[in-house]
Protein backbone atom coordinates (compact mmCIF):
# COMPACT_ATOMS: atom_id res chain seq x y z
CA UNK A 1 0.00 0.00 0.00
CA UNK A 2 1.42 3.23 -1.02
CA UNK A 3 0.21 7.16 -0.24
CA UNK A 4 1.23 10.04 -0.86
CA UNK A 5 -0.32 13.34 1.86
CA UNK A 6 0.30 16.87 2.81
CA UNK A 7 1.56 17.42 6.59
CA UNK A 8 2.05 20.90 8.19
CA UNK A 9 5.87 21.91 7.66
CA UNK A 10 5.91 22.29 11.61
CA UNK A 11 5.11 18.88 11.39
CA UNK A 12 7.36 16.98 8.67
CA UNK A 13 10.03 18.85 10.18
CA UNK A 14 9.20 17.46 13.65
CA UNK A 15 9.15 14.08 11.71
CA UNK A 16 12.65 14.82 9.77
CA UNK A 17 14.44 16.09 12.93
CA UNK A 18 13.15 13.26 15.00
CA UNK A 19 15.89 11.04 12.62
CA UNK A 20 18.72 13.48 11.86
CA UNK A 21 18.69 17.33 12.85
CA UNK A 22 20.73 18.11 10.13
CA UNK A 23 18.33 17.47 7.30
CA UNK A 24 16.17 20.60 6.40
CA UNK A 25 13.21 20.68 3.89
CA UNK A 26 13.76 22.52 0.31
CA UNK A 27 10.88 24.13 -1.69
CA UNK A 28 8.45 22.09 -3.95
CA UNK A 29 5.96 23.03 -5.83
CA UNK A 30 3.45 20.39 -5.20
CA UNK A 31 1.80 21.23 -2.23
CA UNK A 32 0.14 24.45 -1.11
CA UNK A 33 2.09 26.95 0.99
CA UNK A 34 2.72 25.60 4.58
CA UNK A 35 2.79 21.69 3.94
CA UNK A 36 5.17 19.51 2.18
CA UNK A 37 4.25 15.65 0.86
CA UNK A 38 5.15 12.59 3.25
CA UNK A 39 4.97 9.19 1.35
CA UNK A 40 3.65 6.51 3.97
CA UNK A 41 4.33 2.50 2.69
CA UNK A 42 2.75 -0.94 4.20
CA UNK A 43 4.62 -3.33 2.72
CA UNK A 44 4.03 -7.27 2.57
CA UNK A 45 7.36 -8.29 1.52
CA UNK A 46 7.31 -12.06 1.91
CA UNK A 47 9.19 -12.47 -1.76
CA UNK A 48 12.21 -10.15 -1.21
CA UNK A 49 15.36 -11.02 -2.31
CA UNK A 50 18.28 -8.93 -1.82
CA UNK A 51 22.26 -9.53 -2.40
CA UNK A 52 24.17 -10.60 -0.52
CA UNK A 53 22.07 -10.92 2.40
CA UNK A 54 19.47 -13.80 0.71
CA UNK A 55 21.65 -15.73 -0.48
CA UNK A 56 21.14 -18.16 1.84
CA UNK A 57 17.07 -18.89 0.78
CA UNK A 58 14.89 -17.47 3.24
CA UNK A 59 17.53 -15.69 5.16
CA UNK A 60 15.34 -12.66 4.74
CA UNK A 61 11.74 -13.33 3.40
CA UNK A 62 8.27 -13.48 4.97
CA UNK A 63 8.23 -10.02 6.42
CA UNK A 64 6.41 -6.50 7.02
CA UNK A 65 7.41 -3.20 7.71
CA UNK A 66 5.85 0.43 7.68
CA UNK A 67 8.31 3.10 5.93
CA UNK A 68 7.80 7.08 6.27
CA UNK A 69 9.54 8.82 3.61
CA UNK A 70 9.80 12.73 2.88
CA UNK A 71 11.44 13.80 0.04
CA UNK A 72 12.57 17.14 -1.03
CA UNK A 73 14.77 17.31 1.63
CA UNK A 74 18.72 18.43 1.55
CA UNK A 75 21.59 18.95 4.14
CA UNK A 76 23.48 21.46 5.56
CA UNK A 77 26.75 19.60 3.91
CA UNK A 78 25.10 19.83 0.32
CA UNK A 79 22.37 21.40 -1.67
CA UNK A 80 21.62 18.06 -3.70
CA UNK A 81 17.49 17.79 -3.12
CA UNK A 82 17.13 14.09 -1.83
CA UNK A 83 14.62 12.02 -0.04
CA UNK A 84 14.96 9.54 3.13
CA UNK A 85 13.11 7.40 4.88
CA UNK A 86 12.97 8.66 8.77
CA UNK A 87 11.54 5.03 10.15
CA UNK A 88 11.06 1.63 9.19
CA UNK A 89 9.48 -0.78 11.21
CA UNK A 90 9.46 -4.40 10.26
CA UNK A 91 9.09 -8.02 11.88
CA UNK A 92 12.59 -10.01 10.79
CA UNK A 93 15.45 -9.30 13.09
CA UNK A 94 17.64 -10.29 10.14
CA UNK A 95 16.30 -7.85 7.78
CA UNK A 96 16.41 -5.22 10.72
CA UNK A 97 20.52 -5.72 10.95
CA UNK A 98 21.12 -6.11 7.25
CA UNK A 99 19.07 -2.93 6.21
CA UNK A 100 21.21 -1.33 8.96
CA UNK A 101 24.41 -2.65 8.10
CA UNK A 102 24.05 -2.75 4.51
CA UNK A 103 22.06 -0.34 3.41
CA UNK A 104 22.40 2.54 6.49
CA UNK A 105 18.29 2.43 6.77
CA UNK A 106 16.82 3.15 10.14
CA UNK A 107 15.11 -0.28 10.59
CA UNK A 108 13.63 -1.14 13.87
CA UNK A 109 12.36 -4.64 14.92
CA UNK A 110 8.74 -4.25 16.01
CA UNK A 111 5.99 -6.68 16.03
CA UNK A 112 4.11 -6.37 12.58
CA UNK A 113 0.85 -7.84 11.69
CA UNK A 114 -0.74 -7.34 8.36
CA UNK A 115 -4.50 -8.96 7.18
CA UNK A 116 -7.06 -8.42 4.32
CA UNK A 117 -8.14 -5.26 6.24
CA UNK A 118 -5.55 -4.09 8.76
CA UNK A 119 -1.99 -3.19 9.53
CA UNK A 120 -0.58 -3.04 12.88
CA UNK A 121 2.63 -2.24 14.60
CA UNK A 122 3.48 -2.97 17.69
CA UNK A 123 6.11 -2.32 20.11
CA UNK A 124 8.11 -5.59 20.44
CA UNK A 125 8.54 -5.31 24.41
CA UNK A 126 5.44 -3.96 25.78
CA UNK A 127 2.91 -4.85 23.20
CA UNK A 128 1.61 -1.29 23.02
CA UNK A 129 -0.02 -0.11 19.36
CA UNK A 130 1.81 2.15 17.73
CA UNK A 131 0.35 2.34 14.75
CA UNK A 132 -3.07 1.16 13.37
CA UNK A 133 -4.49 1.30 9.58
CA UNK A 134 -7.68 -0.05 8.07
CA UNK A 135 -7.65 -0.43 4.38
CA UNK A 136 -10.14 -1.20 1.71
CA UNK A 137 -8.52 -2.61 -2.07
CA UNK A 138 -10.49 -2.66 -5.33
CA UNK A 139 -10.86 -5.47 -7.35
CA UNK A 140 -10.05 -4.30 -10.35
CA UNK A 141 -6.61 -4.24 -11.18
CA UNK A 142 -4.77 -1.57 -13.67
CA UNK A 143 -1.29 -1.56 -15.48
CA UNK A 144 0.82 1.31 -15.08
CA UNK A 145 0.34 2.81 -18.59
CA UNK A 146 -3.27 3.83 -16.98
CA UNK A 147 -1.81 4.49 -13.88
CA UNK A 148 0.53 7.66 -15.56
CA UNK A 149 -2.81 9.25 -16.25
CA UNK A 150 -2.74 9.89 -12.50
CA UNK A 151 -0.55 12.79 -10.58
CA UNK A 152 -0.74 10.52 -7.18
CA UNK A 153 1.14 7.99 -9.29
CA UNK A 154 3.51 9.91 -10.82
CA UNK A 155 4.32 12.00 -7.71
CA UNK A 156 5.09 8.23 -5.80
CA UNK A 157 6.99 7.87 -8.54
CA UNK A 158 8.75 11.07 -8.49
CA UNK A 159 9.63 10.25 -4.96
CA UNK A 160 11.30 6.48 -5.68
CA UNK A 161 13.45 8.23 -8.12
CA UNK A 162 14.88 10.76 -5.88
CA UNK A 163 18.57 9.74 -5.08
CA UNK A 164 18.00 8.55 -0.85
CA UNK A 165 20.51 10.10 2.05
CA UNK A 166 21.18 7.99 4.85
CA UNK A 167 22.51 9.33 7.86
CA UNK A 168 25.61 6.78 8.23
CA UNK A 169 26.84 6.47 4.61
CA UNK A 170 25.86 8.54 1.05
CA UNK A 171 26.45 5.04 -0.46
CA UNK A 172 25.02 1.86 -0.43
CA UNK A 173 27.56 -1.64 -0.15
CA UNK A 174 25.00 -3.73 -1.91
CA UNK A 175 22.63 -2.91 -4.83
CA UNK A 176 20.08 -0.72 -4.42
CA UNK A 177 16.20 -2.08 -4.77
CA UNK A 178 14.96 -2.53 -8.43
CA UNK A 179 11.06 -1.56 -8.21
CA UNK A 180 9.64 -3.03 -11.41
CA UNK A 181 6.60 -0.65 -12.18
CA UNK A 182 6.27 -1.44 -15.35
CA UNK A 183 5.15 -4.93 -14.62
CA UNK A 184 3.56 -3.93 -11.73
CA UNK A 185 -0.75 -4.66 -10.73
CA UNK A 186 -2.27 -1.40 -9.41
CA UNK A 187 -5.91 -1.65 -7.58
CA UNK A 188 -8.24 1.57 -6.13
CA UNK A 189 -7.24 1.76 -2.58
CA UNK A 190 -8.17 3.86 0.74
CA UNK A 191 -7.11 3.97 4.32
CA UNK A 192 -7.32 5.65 7.03
CA UNK A 193 -4.19 5.37 9.92
CA UNK A 194 -3.48 6.60 13.03
CA UNK A 195 0.20 6.25 15.19
CA UNK A 196 0.73 6.78 19.10
CA UNK A 197 2.42 9.31 20.47
CA UNK A 198 6.05 8.50 20.18
CA UNK A 199 5.55 5.86 17.53
CA UNK A 200 7.63 8.02 15.32
CA UNK A 201 10.53 9.21 17.85
CA UNK A 202 9.84 12.65 19.93
CA UNK A 203 6.35 13.08 17.87
CA UNK A 204 3.04 13.31 18.75
CA UNK A 205 0.09 10.96 17.19
CA UNK A 206 -0.51 11.37 13.41
CA UNK A 207 -4.06 10.62 11.71
CA UNK A 208 -3.89 10.28 7.98
CA UNK A 209 -6.71 9.34 5.59
CA UNK A 210 -6.21 8.92 2.23
CA UNK A 211 -8.71 8.38 -0.88
CA UNK A 212 -8.27 6.31 -3.85
CA UNK A 213 -6.39 7.37 -6.80
CA UNK A 214 -9.97 7.14 -8.39
CA UNK A 215 -11.88 9.97 -6.27
CA UNK A 216 -9.71 12.64 -8.22
CA UNK A 217 -7.75 12.68 -11.56
CA UNK A 218 -6.42 15.65 -10.71
CA UNK A 219 -5.62 15.34 -7.49
CA UNK A 220 -2.15 14.77 -6.60
CA UNK A 221 -2.39 13.47 -3.15
CA UNK A 222 -4.14 9.56 -2.75
CA UNK A 223 -3.21 6.17 -2.20
CA UNK A 224 -3.14 2.93 -4.25
CA UNK A 225 -2.86 -0.81 -3.32
CA UNK A 226 0.47 -2.67 -5.49
CA UNK A 227 1.65 -5.87 -6.83
CA UNK A 228 4.90 -6.20 -7.72
CA UNK A 229 8.35 -7.76 -7.84
CA UNK A 230 11.46 -5.66 -5.76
Amino acid sequence: MMAATPLSVPLVEEILHSYDEDLELVPQNISEPGYHPVLFMFNNMTNLKTVPVDILFGLCDQYYEYIVIIPYIKSSKSDKVRSVSTILYLNNAVAVVGGNMFYGMPKKFEDVEMSEFTFKVMDHKTSQELINMVYKKGKESFTSDYMENYDTYNLIVSIFQQEGIQRYRDTYLCYHFVFDWNNAVFSQASYQFETSDDAIPGVESIHVESNSFMVDANSVYGSFYVDANW
